[in-house]
């Protein structure tokens, strides 16, 4: 008796494991990154840690009245949304931040990262590529656009373009954690018989 598995099955499998690997991702980015960058799957904020953002925001929001056009500050509002998981009001944010500086490609990145969690995965998409063609060193952004690739059930395209963050030069965190999501893209796409 074998064990063989559908198409269908396959694709069901590989999508749950992709999501899982890019939740684990999001994680494993942030805490490498540190507090300044902290995205994707942050912790819900403590009573404590609330009240701190809280009054960030309503710093940002007075200095916003006096400024809309305040790049720094939006994008601050933005970054605290963000951790605060308050997608939408951070995507509205950060889209007033690229009207003011379309090329930024911090904005372009944290767009890209907040389509991701609101389930957008081409608005996501193309926010990243924006963020590459702003700065084609942006490797994050390089990275989110292979593992959206895998998500999507694209696996060759997936490795073609981690394989490009390698071959960048990542530092050895995102080296890493590039190699390691190569190494289960090969094992599943083995395991499918591809």
């Amino acid at each position: 008796m074998t064990n063989t598995r559908t198409t269908r099955e396959f694709v069901v499998i590989s999508f749950f494991w992709t999501i899982l690997a890019l939740m684990v991702t999001f994680g494993i980015l942030t805490t490498l990154r540190g507090p300044a960058a902290e995205r994707g799957a942050v912790p819900t904020a403590t009573a404590d840690k609330k009240k701190e953002i809280e009054e960030k925001i309503a710093i940002y929001k007075s200095i916003l009245q006096e400024k809309p056009d305040s790049l720094k500050a939006l994008i601050g509002l933005g970054d605290l949304y963000f951790d605060d998981h308050r997608f939408e009001q951070a995507i509205e944010t950060f889209l007033k931040a690229r009207a003011i500086a379309p090329r930024n490609v911090h904005v372009a990145n944290d767009l890209g990262l907040l389509y991701l969690n609101t389930g957008e995965p081409d608005k996501a998409m193309a926010q990243f590529n924006r963020a590459l063609e702003i700065d084609p060193a942006h490797l994050e952004s390089l990275y989110y656009i292979g593992m959206i690739h895998v998500s999507r059930g694209e696996p060759e395209q997936g490795l073609e373009v981690l394989g490009k963050v390698l071959a960048a030069g990542p530092g050895p965190d995102l080296a890493r954690q590039v190699n390691r999501e190569m190494e289960a893209i090969r094992r599943a796409m083995k395991g499918a018989g591809q």
